[in-house]
């Protein structure tokens, strides 16, 4: 893989590449893989089970193996489970699917990352892109009918890193949830190679972010048809919103100096707020990779606040910073996680 293509993908990802740059190459039946026998790592649950309901997943990073793992769990800490695949390395960008059945996530298939989609129980494995420059940042559509992914082609000629050289470009396509029929997502008044990402918001639009300048971006609400609703001014941050289910806040991730890690934003009134501030520099703080709680009450995030070893577990809180609750004890680092409301 082209490492300059994989260095631009890092720097518009969430916690770590999130797109790395593909072709426009048809998609053959998608394989399913045994997962009958996996190996385990070492992952404690919390001791008291919490006030919260649906699933949990995670990916945690298995220093040993060097690659991440990928967990379920109640969201009350209950019944952990490690569903990670053999031979499937770098699990990340973890998607539930609307009925909490299957996962979506990204994977290293071969120096190339793919995406794969596995049930909650860690079987029916099934790769669903088959991609010559990889795939990634999986998102259901509200109704479980397709799976968004940024991807890229040889074809479509760019600017990253606001360089002077052309080369592939990040872009958005949508597929079926068994892998079939890949169609490439275009946004009106756009010019066809600007580089963006998207994924699908819970009242069925469509968030994209396209980066504006090397510590910002900007983001617009387009419709299935690509029409833009409603644009922001550029975000202080190059990675991606989430969007809270009410579609009223945004979660991102800051390289500020004031603020480590996560942001909160009212759209309407663009208030602000950090919502984990620590002075700590041996080890530095981290919170990156925040999702929302399926009511939008809580967020979830890894981080090391309490950790000075520097590995990261699982917390929750509610939006205004209260109710901090700590809901893994790993002893290596949590990374993705996503919240389903299904039991």
């Amino acid at each position: 893989m082209d490492k300059k293509y994989f260095r631009c993908a890092i720097q518009i990802s969430l916690m770590a590449a999130i797109l790395i740059l593909a072709s426009c190459s048809s998609t053959p039946t998608p394989s399913v893989v045994s997962t009958a026998t996996l190996q385990k790592a070492t992952v404690t649950p919390s001791p008291t089970l919490l006030p919260f309901t649906g699933k949990i997943a995670f990916s945690v990073y298995n220093k040993d193996m060097e690659h991440y793992r990928v967990y379920v769990m109640n969201a009350n800490g209950s019944e952990l489970k490690d569903i990670t695949p053999l031979n499937l390395l770098a699990i990340q960008n973890l998607a539930w699917s609307p009925d909490g059945q299957f996962l979506a996530f990204k994977a290293d298939a071969g120096q190339v990352y793919q995406i794969f989609k596995i049930k909650s129980d860690g079987s029916g494995l099934a790769q669903l892109t088959f991609r010559d420059r990889g795939a990634g940042s999986p998102s259901w559509s509200p109704d479980g009918k397709y799976i968004m992914f940024g991807s890229s082609s040889s074809d479509i000629l760019g600017k990253l890193d606001l360089s002077n050289q052309d080369e592939p470009v990040p872009q958005i396509y949508i597929m079926n949830p068994d892998g079939s029929d890949v169609r490439r997502f275009t946004v009106k008044t756009k010019a066809d190679n600007t580089p963006m990402i998207g994924s699908y918001r819970h009242d069925g639009l469509i968030s994209v972010s396209e980066r504006d300048t090397r510590i910002g971006a900007i983001t617009y609400i387009v419709d299935s048809n690509g029409v833009i609703q409603k644009q922001f001014p550029e975000l202080p941050s190059v990675f991606p919103p989430v969007w809270s289910p009410d579609g009223k806040f945004i979660l991102f991730s800051t390289l500020r100096t004031d603020c480590s890690g996560i942001v909160i934003m009212k759209f309407d009134s663009r208030e602000e707020k950090c919502l984990i501030i620590d002075n700590r520099t041996n080890p530095p703080v981290y919170a990156g990779g925040a999702s929302w709680s399926p009511d939008g009450n809580y967020i979830i995030f890894p981080t090391n606040l309490e950790n000075s070893s520097g590995v990261g577990n699982l917390y929750a809180m509610k939006l205004d910073g209260s109710e901090l609750t700590r809901l893994t004890y790993l002893s290596t680092g949590a990374g993705d996680a996503a919240w389903s409301a299904a039991p």
